[in-house]
């Protein structure tokens, strides 16, 4: 083959291969979108299930604080502490709970919406070329 001949097949060879790779991701992309529903539903789940400990955790301060409260001679350490704890925890897993439920009922109600987010946010931060 001459030199022509070489270039027309490597151009041909590289034509077909981006059609191909097109045909990929084409077939593999609604599976690919679902699975990033799936991924941020499973990762909202976890920080919700630590935002529900934060807030078991504030009712267990509680009740150290009542506990300490009707004692005779309560422990003012003991109470301070456990009432400032109760407060933090359950300011802290009040939040944890909220966000990750609403990001949870995004994915649920409104898959799109969610994923022009997700993709919007990608955009954001990647790093741009000057």
């Amino acid at each position: 083959m001459d030199k022509n001949g070489l270039t027309e097949q490597f151009i041909k060879d590289t034509l077909d291969s981006l059609r191909s790779a097109k045909n990929f991701v084409l077939d593999q992309a609604p599976d690919v979108l679902k699975q990033i529903i799936q991924w941020n539903i499973a990762e909202a789940m976890v920080w919700l299930f630590f935002g529900v400990a934060f807030l078991v955790f504030s009712i267990w301060c509680f009740r150290i604080f009542r506990r300490e409260a009707a004692k005779d001679s309560p422990d003012d350490g003991v109470q301070g502490g456990s009432i400032v704890m109760g407060i933090i925890s359950l300011a802290v897993g009040t939040g944890f709970f909220i966000s990750n439920l609403l990001d949870i009922l995004k994915c649920y109600v409104a898959p799109k919406v969610f994923l022009i987010e997700y993709f919007a946010n990608l955009m954001k931060s990647a790093p741009h070329g000057n």
